[in-house]
This record gives C-alpha cells, sequence and structure tokens, in this order.
C-alpha cells in the first residue's frame, strides 16, 4: 500500500494528512509531541526524536519492511523541513531540492545568496568567540538565530550595550555558535506564497501583513491582496527573480518582503507553507487546498490552482497585553454570527496561563472573515473581533 509519511505536527501538517488520506494513501505522522491516534484521517503514528535522524531512519525502515511503499516523505515544520528533504530524495527515490530548502533555512545563507541584488539588506554574521562584538551595521539593528522562526529568536536592537546583553541571552538559547546581525529596515509588509513545479514558479497568494511590535515582532493581521492590483504584478516579478537564484524546481515556500524607502527588501524566505491559518485563509479567499497542492508536488504531479471562487480574506489575530491566567473568554458565538465570518478559534482556554507575545505561536487565537473587497473583509473580520472580550489576571 501506498503510503506518505510526515515528520513533525503543527497546524497545516494535520491539514495536509487529512489531504494525503482523502487521496487514498495511509498516512504516518512521526514525532516526539503525543497525539490522540484515533484522529480521523490518521491512520498511525509513531513516537520518535523528530531530531535525531537515525531514529527517524529506523522508524522509515519498519515502515517499508511491513510492505508499504513510501510515496513521500513530508515536513511542513521549519524544525524538520530539512531533514525531511534529504530523506524524500533518499527514501522515495524522486530529485528533491534539498540545497535551496537548505539555503532558505539557513539566514546567512539566504543573505549570500541574494549578495549584491536590489532586494537583499546590509547583514553580518556575530561569532561567539568575538568578544568585541565589531558591528559593522548602524543602529537600529535586527540581532537573530541564523534558524530563526516565528520571531522566537528575533531581537530588534537599539545599541550596543543592548546588543551585548541580547547576543548573550540568544548565544545561551540557542546554543549556536554564530547569530546573524541584519540592517532594520520599515515600510509596508507583504507575505506571498509560492509553489514550484518543474522550475515553473506560481504565486499562490499574497497578503499584506499588519505587525504589531513590544517586546517582539508579531503578525497580528492578514489582509489578502488581488491579482488585479498592481502590487501583485510587481510582487510576482520580484518572487520569481528571487526564488529562480536559490534554485528551487520543486517545492513549496513564502517570503516576506517589506517595502521600504529604498525599494523592495526580502525580510526573509522559508521553504514551506506560512505557519498559523494561512492554510485556511487561502481556502476562505480561492476555495481550493493549498496544502493538498503541496502534496501532490511531492508525490511528482502537477499542482492545480485554479480558484473555485474569489474573494477577499482578513484574519485578525488575539494577543495578550499582559501576563496571566485567561479567567474568562467572552463573545465567540456572537463572533461567529456576524456577517462574513468563516472561523473564530482560540487556541488558549479558560485556565490557560499566557504571556505578552514572545513568538507567533502565542497568539491566543483569530477571527477570520471574506467579503467582496478588502476593505469589506476586514470591516467585517474587526466587528465581530470587538464582540469578544478576553479577561487575564
Amino acid at each position: 500500500m501506498d503510503a506518505v509519511v510526515f515528520i513533525g505536527i503543527n497546524e497545516p501538517s494535520r491539514q495536509a494528512w487529512k489531504e494525503a488520506n482523502l487521496m487514498g494513501y495511509y498516512t504516518f505522522i512521526l514525532s516526539d509531541k503525543y497525539i490522540i491516534t484515533r484522529q480521523r484521517y490518521l491512520n498511525q503514528f509513531k513516537c520518535v526524536d523528530v531530531k535525531d535522524e537515525s531514529q527517524i531512519n529506523v522508524a522509515l525502515f519498519e515502515i517499508l519492511q511491513v510492505g508499504f511503499t513510501i510515496k513521500a516523505i513530508v515536513s511542513l515544520c521549519e524544525s524538520t523541513i530539512m531533514m525531511a528533504s534529504k530523506l524524500h530524495q533518499k527514501f522515495c527515490h524522486s530529485f528533491w531540492p534539498v540545497k535551496p530548502v537548505y539555503k532558505m533555512s539557513n539566514k546567512y545563507e539566504t543573505r549570500e545568496c541574494l549578495r549584491e541584488t536590489k532586494y537583499n539588506i546590509e547583514y553580518q554574521k556575530l561569532i561567539k568567540e568575538n568578544d568585541g562584538l565589531d558591528v559593522i551595521i548602524g543602529f537600529p539593528l535586527i540581532l537573530k538565530s541564523i534558524y530563526s522562526k516565528g520571531s522566537k529568536y528575533v531581537r530588534k536592537i537599539l545599541n550596543h550595550n543592548q546588543l551585548l546583553k541580547e547576543s548573550e541571552i540568544l548565544f545561551k538559547e540557542t546554543r549556536a555558535e554564530e547569530l546573524l546581525i541584519e540592517q532594520f529596515v520599515e515600510g509596508r509588509q507583504f507575505l506571498v506564497e509560492v509553489m514550484v513545479f518543474n522550475g515553473f514558479i506560481q504565486l499562490v497568494a499574497i497578503f499584506e501583513q499588519e505587525v504589531t511590535y513590544n517586546r517582539r515582532f508579531i503578525v497580528t493581521g492578514y489582509a489578502s491582496i488581488s491579482e488585479k492590483a498592481g502590487i501583485f504584478q510587481i510582487l510576482k516579478n520580484i518572487t520569481e527573480t528571487i526564488v529562480d537564484r536559490f534554485g528551487m524546481n520543486y517545492g513549496s515556500c513564502h517570503l516576506e518582503l517589506r517595502y521600504t524607502k529604498n525599494g523592495w527588501k526580502l525580510i526573509e524566505i522559508n521553504p514551506r507553507i506560512s505557519g498559523g491559518e494561512v492554510h485556511n485563509m487561502i481556502k476562505a479567499a480561492y476555495g481550493f487546498s493549498y496544502v493538498r497542492e503541496i502534496l501532490k508536488v511531492h508525490l511528482n504531479e502537477m499542482p492545480n490552482l485554479q480558484m473555485k471562487h474569489n474573494q477577499f480574506v482578513y484574519t485578525f489575530y488575539f494577543i495578550a497585553k499582559s501576563d496571566g491566567v485567561i479567567k474568562e473568554i467572552k463573545g465567540e458565538q456572537k463572533a461567529r454570527c456576524c456577517e462574513g465570518v468563516v472561523n473564530v478559534t482560540f487556541k488558549n482556554k479558560v485556565g490557560d496561563y499566557v504571556r505578552e507575545p514572545l513568538s507567533m505561536g502565542d497568539r491566543l487565537g483569530y477571527v477570520m472573515a471574506v467579503g467582496a473587497g478588502r476593505s469589506e473583509a476586514k470591516q467585517r473580520a474587526l466587528l465581530a473581533a470587538s464582540f469578544i472580550t478576553i479577561d487575564i489576571c
């Protein structure tokens, strides 16, 4: 029997194993996060240390020994996508762009790949043994892990003393020998979802991001951009240029691009679908399952990104304004009844301890709404969100 193996668990992964099962594949999940195995669309769960490639190899050979044919090995998680790419090539006997995945995952290699292009920003590597911290980039600047994700290991640095303090913390937290320093640039920010099949680059969707900054950069709003908008074609051309430079011929990725006073600059590129609810936003806006099409690329099948409908979507995220315990969440049902609202979801429940967000994973929940225009979708989402109150103390 044909099987698809998923390494790691996040929200897009859950959607993906459902789609794989509906496509007729037996689904295996390899993860160190325990999940209830009696779930619809999930056939078998294996508990392994996903950081240990030898354990993953043993689990894959066990799957083969009981008679399954592994058709694809997939990860939609930042921490395991590199390993999954190598193992897909090894066990599925099909080409997969391991080198582009590595360059996109490693933020220093990303900058090196874009060296001397107008979409790059100033950057330098910070080495642990270098006590002097000789910085050639002016303040403010961004300090981050070379393998940063979801704002968790990203800091805005205002002066040299803060750099000394935060670099010491990050070296300790990440257990890394190197960090990355980047020029801080301001401007409107856009998320671009991209799919590549046999070298053909397709834009799946573009969202303008609303970024809230307190201690970290947290995206709290997503607004879809029409393919008829002038900015869509501009971003399409930029994206094709950047993705082509990485040499990615198969797979999916997402870019964060910012329009600055010096033009368009790449903030990040990652070799996977963006986390959170981007999959559901694309489905709400255009009617097709993005993760299903991602799976088809892994299975060497032509993806179909044809829209089933075309409407605008806006998603508003709730974040905690202080640390504490959730005492009450009110107004969810009223929000769900608002016109255009397609989803109201909270990750946290009453009794959970929450904090001011230090990463995207600290967002509490969201309201997603659709409309005939961008402003209508946003107005509907914000109206619904206004009915919800979260009591934290």
